[in-house]
């Protein structure tokens, strides 16, 4: 074959992004071949210590991806037959490309929706906080881009949340169809080898295997309905571009974006383009095209897999990139980003209430309000529009607005006309008149729907629950560490970088506390410290990741008890055994968590809470949670008996969704950490009632502890560590957990971490692995007791 054709063929350097799928998906194809007798233990057994080794090459950038070998699954399967001989040869046994590579886009897309549904939630949480902060700030809704009706600046906002919220809800739906499983199809007929499908699917966390092998191997429905729910989604950043283009320009004059997302012009001087939207504006076209493409890409083919299918990734991989990166660009554009040193958001919207408020002057936008007002007079509606039109004739005649019309003048048109029509012609008296449900009153904004009807918030909370559970079994095939001989710790590797794992999202509580240390603790070791998101699973994937590193001092995971003391007793298959496969480094810190309620809520203290809660009478009142089978649900359930109160954990996945809820007034409590609260509380936003633990807390020395209102159970602090690989050398750990003491020391380290709300305390490896196992001591109590059965 000439190069020409090999580069026309080939698809290794775009598809190699999909790696991992491939190799979690060979792993679990491998363990049934095994468990089904089909290869031997010791075929496994090598099959996992090249997959191992496999792994370690792609992160270090030391993999050879190669054209003659046209993709990502066949440079792979090549390596791992060089490192293992014949067992690499004997894991295509029972499958096909085709399955396989059906299969890896799956796992990889899969993967790729739960980042997304993230992002939507960080950019819904975005537009919230910009509402809150503008309930009362009133500006002109537009009919035909012509001035219609006032409405409240956080009204306008919240239609975005809602398009975002629909987004989410499709990407959800979407993701049904992706996690089924094709493998074990093989070509397209099957194979003669007795596979078991179903134990593969279980194991890649996937919700069931594929009917018909025809279907299996050819379809791209899945891909087609990602791209289309991506098109709409972006179709709705669109059309927010459009209005902060208009918003931003020296006609309206509505708001300012912040710099960083602007540029200026090659030639005058005076300019400030509003480049990020614009280009969002133009990729939402990119992404829609991409839709068109795999839509003809798929109507002309028969059954069952073609070569042209080898054209689905581009655009996919395309259209998941744009996605991702316009979302995330938004939320920092419009909200802002949070500053490390101060933990709060900057740079963000500026908004221009008074020009809003004179745009809404004019246009005569409280029209409508005077034809409602003759019609409660008993004027019927259409004679108290036309009444109304003849009253703007006169105004426009005039020069001047409804609500400067003398008061003689306006009677001349109907005599009912009184002094009160005033209130009813002004801007505020406009807004506050609306108070039906889903509409502009800025009460109602800021109180949006309080209490959730039950049945919505039980079923919502079934399949919040349900996904959490099934992203529990994900990668629950962990790689097998290779058991080879590492390298001792010495200044020959100084000339590499540390990678410390963080196993949450970018963004949140633990990542901006890895930073903290990592920025300090580059210079203690004299090497680059890298943080490594890994977010899923309540910190189980980067778990499984860190069992599969090299024992060399090159991988830590910056973790705290959720991962290590308490997901190995709540879920059945982790992936990991923290005594077996971790070695304690060092602790930093103890965190503390703390129940809140939204502003929306009438409780000033916890007894009012409690008060509210029985005086509502229509069913389970929710009670928010980052994750399910964490420290906060049980703390639910403690609290349920200990009060006799119809409570119901509602789990969310990260405490970012959970709080936008809040602050949208969509769950009345939640229970997470201190730092996940503290800027809202402090901004009074939400409320925090009570903290866990034996003593106040620095940041909130006026919040009772529960000990102090007589809930007993949750004395012990949790806390955060750093863990290695078991076998990583000892002078290594001492080494580091020197270095961190004297980070953990620091005076502007302590500043900012207590700032977000944690309790700074050095630990030695030791005391770690004391705290450690006295914690996992207390939750074995407290989940035996709950009758919590793992899952």
């Amino acid at each position: 074959m000439s190069d020409l054709v090999k580069r026309y063929t080939s698809s290794v350097f775009f598809d190699k992004r999909m790696w991992q799928a491939d190799i979690q998906g060979s792993l679990a194809h491998a363990e049934m071949l095994a468990a089904q007798g089909i290869i031997g233990a010791s075929d496994l057994a090598d099959i996992q210590k090249g997959m191992a080794q496999i792994t370690r090459e792609i992160e270090a950038g030391e993999f050879e991806w190669k054209l003659d070998l046209e993709d990502v699954h066949l440079n792979i399967e090549a390596r791992l037959t060089q490192i293992v001989g014949d067992a690499g040869k004997r894991l295509h046994t029972g499958r096909s490309r085709n399955d396989q590579v059906a299969t890896d886009v799956r796992l990889w897309l899969r993967g790729e929706i739960d980042l997304i549904e993230g992002l939507l939630s960080e950019l819904q949480l975005s537009l919230v906080e910009v509402a809150e902060q503008n309930v009362e700030v009133i500006l002109p809704g537009f009919t035909h881009l012509q001035v219609a009706q006032p409405v409240s600046f956080a009204h306008h906002l919240l239609a975005y949340v809602e398009m975002f919220r629909r987004d989410a809800d499709r990407m959800r739906d979407v993701k049904k169809r992706v996690n089924i499983l094709p493998l074990g199809s093989a070509a397209l007929a099957g194979t003669t080898y007795p596979l078991d499908r179903e134990r593969v699917a279980k194991t890649l966390g996937m919700d069931g295997v594929s009917q018909n092998s025809l279907d299996g191997v050819s379809d791209r429905d899945f891909a087609i309905e990602f791209t289309a729910a991506a098109s709409l989604c972006m179709v709705h950043v669109s059309r927010l571009s459009e209005e902060l283009i208009i918003w931003m320009s020296q006609n309206f004059g509505f708001i300012r974006i912040a710099d960083r997302f602007t540029t200026g012009s090659s030639i005058m001087p005076q300019k400030k383009n509003p480049d990020v939207p614009e280009l969002a504006r133009g990729k939402t076209g990119r992404v829609v095209g991409h839709l068109m493409g795999l839509i003809t890409l798929m109507k002309g083919q028969p059954l069952a897999y073609n070569k042209d299918n080898q054209e689905d990734k581009e655009p996919l991989f395309d259209t998941v990139d744009t996605l991702k990166d316009t979302l995330r660009i938004f939320a920092e554009m419009i909200g802002g980003q949070i500053d490390p040193a101060t933990g709060k958001k900057n740079g963000g919207i500026t908004v221009n209430a008074a020009n809003m408020r004179a745009a809404a002057l004019k246009g005569y936008a409280t029209a409508t309000d005077l034809a409602d007002y003759l019609a409660k007079k008993g004027l019927p509606f259409r004679d108290a529009h036309e009444t109304v039109a003849h009253a703007v004739k006169l105004a426009q005649q005039k020069g001047v607005d409804l609500a400067e019309l003398p008061l003689a003048e306006l009677q001349a048109f109907n005599p009912n006309i009184e002094q009160d029509v005033f209130e009813a012609l002004s801007l505020e008296g406009s807004l506050n008149a609306r108070n039906t449900l889903g509409a502009r009153r800025p009460r109602r904004c800021a109180s949006r729907s309080q209490t959730i009807a039950h049945g919505w918030l039980e079923s919502r909370v079934r399949r919040v629950l349900s996904m959490s559970v099934s992203r529990r079994r994900i990668l629950s095939l962990s790689l097998a560490a290779s058991a080879a001989a590492h390298a001792p710790w010495g200044l020959a590797q100084s000339n590499k970088s540390l990678r410390l794992l963080v196993g949450f999202p970018p963004g949140g509580g633990t990542d901006a506390i890895a930073r903290v240390l990592a920025d300090k603790l580059k210079d203690e070791l004299g090497e680059p410290v890298i943080v490594d998101n890994r977010p899923g699973a309540g910190g189980q994937i980067a778990a499984q990741l860190l069992r599969t590193s090299p024992a060399d001092g090159s991988t830590l995971f910056v973790t705290h008890d959720h991962t290590i003391s308490i997901l190995p007793q709540v879920v059945k298959k982790p992936g990991f055994d923290p005594d077996r496969d971790f070695v304690a480094v060092g602790g930093f810190a103890n965190f503390v968590n703390c129940f809140a309620v939204s502003a929306a809520t009438p409780a000033k203290n916890f007894g009012d809470y409690l008060s509210w809660v029985r005086e509502q009478g229509h069913g389970k009142s929710a009670v928010g949670i980052p994750a399910p089978a964490s420290t906060p649900e049980f703390l639910v359930q403690l609290l349920a008996r200990r009060y006799q109160l119809d409570l119901l954990a509602a789990p969310y996945r990260g405490s970012a969704p959970m709080i936008a809820d809040m602050l949208g007034h969509q769950i009345p409590a939640g229970i997470g950490s201190v730092q996940d609260f503290l800027e809202n509380h402090r901004a009074g936003k939400l409320r925090v009632l009570a903290v866990l633990g034996g003593a106040r807390q620095a940041a909130l020395p006026d919040v009772p502890t529960f000990a102090e209102l007589g809930l007993k159970g949750f004395e012990d602090l949790p806390y955060y560590g750093i863990y290695a690989p078991s076998g990583t050398p000892a002078a290594f750990i001492a080494r580091f957990s020197r270095a961190l003491e004297k980070v953990v020391a620091m005076r502007d380290v302590r500043a900012q971490l207590t700032a977000m709300g944690i309790n700074v305390e050095y630990l030695s490896p030791a005391q770690l692995a004391a705290r450690e196992r006295a914690y996992t001591q207390v939750w074995k109590k407290i989940i035996r007791e709950s009758g919590f059965q793992p899952q």
